[in-house]
């Protein structure tokens, strides 16, 4: 699928709402022309794309969640596995529906991409968001994005991933927001980023966050 101008759904290539069980898998969207999600899962349960190769905006991308190629909203257990995903602003993004005035919203929980790669991301090549829960990061890779991987929410865990950073402005692991609380980085590599993993929370008396195994190179 190659979207050349602006798409039918109006800011999603393929959108999933209540939806249980799908499976989007081996679909190639090539949207570096276009500015919208390519894939966006809302209020779903168990909901994966595999397989696929999934590419956003290239050029004058704009800041936000309008040009993240795969979002996750408001689900549970949804999953990226084995895809690589390449331009927009942020590749995967794992947020929640907090102004929905039907459904009310909620956090998406134990969502994540395993065994993916997130090459030129304009911001970061995978957040999560504070309001979700659990959210999981597993032997991904980030290349050529300002900052590798950021977490936001409780409980989320980042492990053996590899990230090689954009510029040494850049930062390899944020662990931001309410992800201060019981999060994981473990087993990481991250290379050519000013800071390899940063910490940050405006109470740094609560919570706690585990760091191990991390190998880092300048």
């Amino acid at each position: 699928l190659r979207l050349l101008g602006k798409n039918s759904l109006q800011n999603q290539s393929i959108s999933a709402t209540l939806a249980r069980g799908l499976v989007i898998d081996q679909v190639p969207i090539d949207a570096n022309a276009t500015t919208n999600q390519n894939i966006r899962f809302l209020y779903c349960l168990d909901c994966h794309v595999t397989g696929s190769h999934i590419g956003g905006k290239k050029t004058t991308v704009p800041s936000g969640s309008t040009a993240n190629p795969i979002v996750f909203m408001s689900s549970q257990a949804c999953t990226a596995e084995n895809c690589t995903i390449y331009n927009g602003n942020q590749g995967l993004d794992i947020d929640c529906a907090s102004t929905d005035p039907v459904y009310r919203g909620g956090p998406s929980m134990f969502c994540g991409a395993i065994n993916c790669r997130a090459i030129d991301s304009a911001t970061e090549g995978f957040t999560s968001h504070w309001g979700c829960f659990g959210s999981f990061f597993d032997a991904c890779t980030v290349s050529g994005a300002p900052r590798g991987i950021r977490i936001r929410d409780r409980g989320s865990r980042v492990t053996n991933c590899r990230m090689t950073g954009a510029s040494a402005a850049g930062i390899g692991i944020l662990v931001d927001d309410a992800a201060w609380w019981d999060s994981v980085v473990s087993g990481n590599m991250i290379v050519g980023y000013q800071y390899n993993v940063q910490v940050t929370h405006s109470d740094a008396g609560m919570g706690y966050t585990t760091l191990q195994g991390l190998i880092a190179c300048g």
